[in-house]
């Protein structure tokens, strides 16, 4: 074959393969049309308003996925503020629900058991025992008893308190306790002790 009816073989080649050339359409279009086609078939053609309707939503949608004229440092710092709103509305929720338990709670109630929460059981008059300090203690004034608190660093509060205690044996404990405790190499009460043991 010469070159010119090669070159117009080419040619009819190319305007035939011209005619048959289908454009590229983006493989969710095509799904689209299908579906689109097979509602056709089955008789489920949607309005036209309800297209434009379903369109409208999409813009609305445009908040959560990545938008085409905006930055993605604006985007970035967009989604940081909404981020950040929701925190403090989560802070200030807990803040308010801390808030009322606080309220609900009245300090003289907080060191009482549950079982007398619930049965409504108050305390008014402490609990009266035979128990009483030495009598050369209680003659003492109450400034040596702040003494010697202040010494210990004993931090007091309330009404018709105890006087401080130094000594086992001056809290009127039974002989066998102290022997018990000499044997253990317990000889003198902790600071909490000397208040706390004249008090119950």
């Amino acid at each position: 074959m010469s070159s010119k009816s090669r070159k117009r073989s080419g040619e009819k080649d190319e305007s035939s393969s011209d005619e048959e050339y289908v454009p590229y359409i983006p493989i969710k279009q095509r799904k689209k049309m299908q579906i689109q086609e097979a509602e056709k078939r089955l008789g489920k053609v949607k309005p036209k308003e309800e297209e434009k309707s379903e369109s409208s939503d999409a813009p609305e949608e445009e908040d959560t996925g990545p938008k085409a004229h905006v930055s993605l440092l604006d985007q970035h710092s967009e989604l940081k503020k909404k981020a950040q709103v929701r925190k403090e509305t989560a802070r200030e929720k807990m803040l308010k629900e801390e808030q009322k338990i606080l309220e609900s709670v009245a300090e003289n109630k907080a060191l009482m058991g549950v079982a007398e929460l619930a049965k409504g059981i108050q305390y008014e008059d402490p609990i009266k025992t035979g128990w009483t300090p030495p009598k050369y203690i209680l003659h003492k004034s109450e400034h040596k008893h702040e003494e010697l608190r202040k010494k210990h660093h004993i931090l007091v509060e309330g009404e018709d308190l105890p006087p401080p205690i130094k000594s086992f044996k001056e809290m009127k404990f039974p002989r066998a306790i102290l022997n018990a405790m000499k044997h253990k190499g317990i000889t003198k009460p902790t600071p909490i002790q000397i208040q706390g043991i004249p008090a119950v």
